[in-house]
């Protein structure tokens, strides 16, 4: 007997007579379950079979028996239709022979795909005891199996070219002797379609597969053709359609150069970033052979020709929104994504709110000179009055960024810039005008598995910014933060999550006083120190206004239980202080505590977190609310 045509997750048609199995609605019982089963009780049914409910219906219980030593009674149930539709009567015992006859086939199926080839299913019907009135015409139907021996491999013959054969018998992983799983045979063809292009068979090709069953032997002679193709090195890159980009530019983005041994894996990534820009709507990249290749060449050259379709490369947005810390914000912002054709996005923004009016322009050049570089820059004009100082200030900032790490959640970014302010300020201190000139460096990691909704991992942030100010003198300090977050799955599904942080600043070389109010640590509100206004933690001046500080420290956790696939409930405790010395102190450390609702979208949960000082002081609200987009951290 042969098997042919097998594709996708189907099972191979066999050609032998049909397993035998029994009248699904036979008024012949099943043996009684032994001591211990947990199959229902039954006993034989006295009434006609055919004998409808009042209603015109049948109920049933379903029972599957055999299965669960070979592994096989989950993967029944999630396919079954019996199993699916247990808790609903069926409309006639017609419906609920369909149901049987159609399991019956799938549980056959599910054997022959193990390697079970001589398995004998059966399917019979029985009354369930009577606990009630209606339970005498509750039908209990049971599904059991006789495995049988499971046949196993005589001969596996992957015909390939002899110096390719052991690395195709490597990749496919069947031996002689091994058991005859039709899941096995269709893994090892899917490896070999996946793991030949990744070594450097582009073009591979495998043929009609054969399949012989022995059942006098109880074994399986498997053939399969394998035609790698030539072994091939990348060609250069031809680039189609509407580019948007300059040639030189998308092939700037690959991570392999002409020459270089073929990888499928290198070819995915290439395409991944292409659709990272966001500009395109479509990329469509393969390998082809150049003509006049010979048939049976060993070596070759594969050029990669890419196929693009643009997508809009130009934004324009709008956004209100209202905190009861910051008062009401409403912004619009425009974007173009591909200014002069080297993946360049220009962003300009303004902002209007009660705090904060502000103007802006934002240049980057992504993918600068190397991939995942960018080169940035902005300036902008801002007028900003938090409750511990006013300024009118002009910033122009330029840099390099630098990331590492999948294309939607950065792993590792490092970043450099220079900055120049130009700031008026009034605060409790008074009124004075500073030019500030800074170096800002970071280094950002984030092993978490998801940005807007972490559930488990680690992520870790380091600053460190010299700076130079000139304010009736010149002089210079040092500002320096710190901070790592962890996030510990309680469950197996993480929908109970323990979530801590801890926050560390420090700016040392100069005093408290003349240091610019926008340059010192503040501590208090919705992504601080919760239960506290915005700025409110530190110290004072006599009116009770901030003064801000030269060191910081802040500590949160969160216990998140996710209840349902929308809603979440949020427990927490932050705690900080900020100090007028350089060296974190845990004195006058203050603390809240409150509970948040969670509401999960797609793209990031809502989060309403309502708090409050668990040392209140005098002038300190009682409670306060936060509203925002994501975790708090």
């Amino acid at each position: 007997m042969a098997w042919a045509g097998l594709a996708g997750s189907a099972l191979l048609a066999m050609t032998a007579p049909a397993l035998a199995t029994a009248d699904p609605l036979s008024p012949d019982p099943l043996p009684a379950p032994p001591p211990g089963d947990d199959t229902p009780a039954v006993a034989p049914d006295t009434a006609p079979a055919d004998a409808p409910a009042e209603d015109g219906t049948r109920r049933y219980t379903v029972a599957f028996k055999g299965f669960e030593p070979l592994g096989l009674e989950a993967r029944l149930k999630e396919l079954s239709t019996l199993w699916a539709n247990r808790n609903e009567a069926a409309d006639s015992l017609a419906q609920i022979r369909r149901r049987i006859a159609e399991d019956t086939a799938l549980a056959e199926q599910l054997l022959e795909a193990e390697g079970y080839f001589a398995a004998r299913v059966t399917a019979a019907t029985a009354r369930a005891e009577r606990q009630s009135d209606r339970d005498d015409r509750l039908l209990v139907v049971t599904l059991s199996v006789a495995p049988g021996p499971r046949y196993r491999f005589a001969s596996v013959a992957l015909n390939a070219p002899a110096d390719l054969q052991p690395l195709v018998q490597e990749i496919a992983r069947l031996k002689p002797d091994d058991p005859a799983s039709i899941t096995d045979i269709l893994a090892a063809e899917a490896r070999l379609r996946q793991e030949l292009p990744q070594r450097g068979y582009p073009f591979v090709q495998l043929g009609e597969r054969r399949v012989v069953v022995d059942h006098d032997s109880r074994t399986v002679f498997y053939t399969l053709p394998v035609t790698p193709g030539p072994k091939a090195r990348f060609g250069a890159i031809e680039v189609g359609g509407t580019p948007v980009l300059t040639p030189k530019h998308v092939a700037s983005l690959a991570r392999f150069k002409p020459g270089d041994p073929y990888d499928q894996r290198k070819l995915e990534d290439f395409r991944e970033a292409i659709l990272a820009t966001g500009l395109f709507s479509q990329a469509i990249v393969e390998p082809y052979l150049p003509a006049g290749t010979p048939a049976d060449a060993a070596q070759a050259t594969a050029p990669i020709r890419v196929h693009l379709e643009p997508a809009r490369n130009r934004t324009i947005s709008f956004g209100l929104g209202y905190g009861t810390e910051s008062g009401a914000r409403g912004e619009v912002s425009w974007q173009h994504r591909n200014l002069f054709g080297h993946e360049e996005r220009l962003t300009l923004l303004g902002r209007l709110g009660t705090e904060e009016q502000l103007a802006r322009a934002d240049i980057q050049r992504f993918n600068f000179r190397r991939r995942d570089q960018s080169l940035v820059a902005h300036v902008q004009a801002a007028h900003e009055t938090p409750d511990a100082y006013e300024t009118h200030r002009i910033e122009v900032s330029a840099g390099l960024e630098r990331e590492t790490g999948p294309k939607w959640q950065k792993r590792w970014v490092y970043s450099a810039h220079a900055e120049a302010e130009l700031a008026k300020i009034e605060d409790a201190l008074g009124n004075r005008t500073y030019l500030l000139l800074s170096a800002p460096v970071s280094v950002n990691f984030d092993g978490t598995d998801n940005l807007f909704d972490p559930t488990r991992g680690l992520r870790v942030f380091g600053f460190v910014s010299p700076e130079l100010s000139e304010q009736n003198g010149v002089f210079t300090y040092m500002r320096a933060d710190a901070g790592a977050s962890y996030y510990w799955p309680l469950d197996d599904d993480a929908n109970f999550v323990l979530a801590a942080r801890g926050h560390v600043g420090s700016i040392w070389g100069a005093g408290r006083d003349r240091i610019a109010a926008t340059r010192r640590f503040f501590a208090g509100g919705g992504g601080s120190i919760r239960g506290f206004g915005y700025q409110e933690v530190g110290p004072k001046d006599a009116r009770g206004q901030p003064l801000g500080g030269k060191s910081l420290i802040e500590s949160n956790v969160e216990l998140r239980w996710r209840f349902s696939p929308t809603f979440g409930i949020v427990s927490f405790v932050d705690g900080g202080t900020v100090h007028t010395s350089a060296t974190p102190s845990f004195d006058d450390y203050r603390w809240g505590a409150g509970l948040g609702l969670r509401y999960y979208t797609d793209f990031a949960p809502i989060r309403v977190d309502f708090a409050t000082p668990l040392d209140r002081q005098s002038g300190e609200s009682r409670f306060l609310l936060y509203v925002s987009i994501g975790q708090s951290f």
